[in-house]
Parts: structure tokens; sequence; C-alpha cells
């Protein structure tokens, strides 16, 4: 299938998430490379494109180039605030069609795009987060207020249920293999991306953050902090408008021996360790510019602060008017009073 008869090959990132690397050459294919391009010709996956001369080009997200996100439906918030942002339907329906159960929980399109949240923000509140990047909603909840550019904003980051839960079985998909090539459920913490993007890809945190030990010990080296290695949105509670971001995920494939359905076992991989390998992970983010944040104090925070001052200084005067008057009238009896006595002595 390769140029070279090895089971591993040389390619860029570039080249392997987009761009694209060639494989079923076929001056350079032996008749068991053969037979499974074959195979690739006729299951015809999103993520290869199949060429005049026979070969095959293959990327992991490459047929997403030069398109869209699709249609989303969206609330304006008019009639209820607290869910303003949040999505519908993308694509005309409220559910997808990834995961096990055509109306399951996985499948529910739920949430927002991280780019509005409902204003008047609590610590107590929860978001579910929609991406096509993973083909369903993740969660994220409170985890501290941070100050950005001097304006203070509630941190809402993913936790180790984020993506799955072992309550949710919706998201065990036929054709997952464990390291032993057995049919398996992963567990919470790893998704499993094959309907999602018909390659076998398994999504985590960097560094396998809260993976069970018996997968993350697979690999050496790994260093996995809930500070450096989780997502987050930092969001004004105010406006509810982001104002920084940050999508950290990890792609990993399952490396093992290869057997086929008949026992055979592929030479080519009875060497490999077994393993959940890491060969990518991601941090992709937003932050307003200091010019918008800027414009936020001077519009709104510095207003607010002239309104406190406003307000307390209305709380001072009203309390002048309510304890000032009625003291006035009391010392002014008790003279009288006391000038009455003076002239009956007299």
């Amino acid at each position: 299938m390769f140029e070279e008869p090895y089971a591993f090959f040389s390619a860029t990132i570039r080249e392997l998430m987009f761009e694209g690397t060639t494989i079923c050459h076929p001056n350079k294919t032996d008749s068991i490379g053969k037979l499974l391009c074959l195979v690739l010709m006729l299951i015809r996956q999103k993520n290869m494109i199949y060429n005049d001369d026979l070969s095959i080009t293959f990327s992991f997200f490459g047929y997403r180039n030069n398109t869209n996100d699709g249609v989303y439906s969206v609330n304006t918030g008019e009639s209820d605030i607290s869910k303003v942002g949040t999505i519908s339907t993308w694509e005309n329906s409220a559910y997808t069609t990834y995961w096990s159960g055509s109306k399951s929980s996985c499948n529910r399109v739920e949430g927002s795009r991280t780019t509005v949240f409902p204003p008047f923000l609590e610590e107590s509140m929860k978001f579910d987060v929609f991406s096509t990047d993973i083909c369903k909603s993740a969660n994220i909840i409170y985890n501290k207020t941070n100050t950005y550019h001097d304006i203070e904003g509630y941190r809402f980051r993913t936790y180790l249920n984020s993506f799955t839960s072992s309550d949710d079985d919706c998201y065990c998909t036929d054709g997952a293999k464990d390291l032993d090539g057995n049919d398996t459920c992963f567990s919470d913490g790893l998704l499993n991306l094959y309907t999602c993007h018909a390659a076998p890809i398994l999504l985590s945190y960097p560094h396998f953050l809260w993976l069970e030990e018996s997968l993350s010990k697979t690999v050496e080296g790994l260093n996995a902090s809930e500070d450096k290695h989780t997502t987050y949105v930092d969001i004004d509670p105010y406006l509810g408008i982001p104002l920084q971001s940050s999508q950290k995920v990890q792609f990993n494939l399952i490396l093992r021996p290869y057997v086929f359905g008949n026992g055979t076992l592929v030479s080519l991989t009875q060497n490999l360790s077994r393993a959940l390998t890491p060969f990518l992970w991601i941090d992709e983010g937003m932050a307003l510019t200091s010019d918008i944040t800027d414009e936020m104090r001077s519009e709104l925070y510095d207003r607010l602060k002239l309104l406190n001052i406003v307000e307390w200084v209305i709380i001072a005067l009203g309390i002048v008017f309510i304890i000032v008057p009625p003291a006035a009238y009391g010392i002014k009896k008790l003279r009288t009073s006391d000038t009455k006595g003076a002239i009956k002595k007299n």
C-alpha cells in the first residue's frame, strides 16, 4: 500500500491532516496490498480521494477543506434572554446520526458555539457547547474567576465527563477495538471518532489527562496538567461575551498487531507494541484585543463604577433625609419643653 514495505510511513502533519498523502501506488503494491486497496475502493470513505490511476489520497480531515460548518438555527433570546445563542437545529435537525440511538442524548444537538452566552452569568450555571469537530456537544462548568485585561471573567472549562460518560452507552459504537483487538466501549475521557470522521481516531484530553492508567501508561513521557490541558472559555458575566478561550484536544490511534478475520497475522504489524498512541494535540483559541477590552471598560465597567458610587450617595442622602428631619424635630421639641419649664419656674 505504501511506497516502502514498512508498517510506518513519513508524512507532514499538513499532509496527514488536510492535504493528503498517497497510498495504494499501482506499481508499488504487493498482492495483499492490492486486495486491501480494492476494499478501500469499494467502501468509498469520505476521507479518501480516489484517483484515476487507482491510487488513493488519504487525509483525516481533508474532506472538510473549502466547506462550511453547516446550517444552524440559533435562538435570538428575544422571548427568553437566558436562551440567547443556543442552537435549536443543525442541518435542519435537532439530532445527528453519528452515535447509537436515533434520539439518544449523544445525538442531541444542544448548547451554543462558544461565541455568545446569556448575560448575567452565575457560578452555578453549566453550559453545553456543540462542535462538529467531535460531532456532539460537550459540557463545561464553572472553574474560577479569572482576570483578563483588568476585566473579571468567569472561567468555564471541561472536566472528565465532558465528552463521554459511562452512564451514556450510546457512545459505544460498532467496531471499537481495545489494545487486544477485542470489542470494547472506551472509558470516560476517550471518545471514538470513527463514526464522526470515518477514521480510527480516538479523542482525549492532551497528555491523556484524566485517562485511566491502563491506557495512559502505554506511552512514556507525558505529563498531564489540569491547568494546561483543559478546554476553557472566560466569559464576561454581565454581557455573556467570551473574553478568551482555548480548545485543547488530542488525537490518538491504537497500535497493535493486526489480524485478519481468518486469523492471519499481518506480518508488518507483528512487532508493534500495544499502545494508545498520540499523534497530534491541538490548542486553538481566541482572545479579545486590548482595543475591545478598553472600550468594554470605558463603556460598561467605568459607568457601573460610577453608578455604584451614585447608588451609595443616594443611599447616604436617603439616610440623611430619613434621620435628620425627625432628629431635628425631636431636638426642637426638647428645646421648647425646656423653655416652657424655665418660664413656669420664673
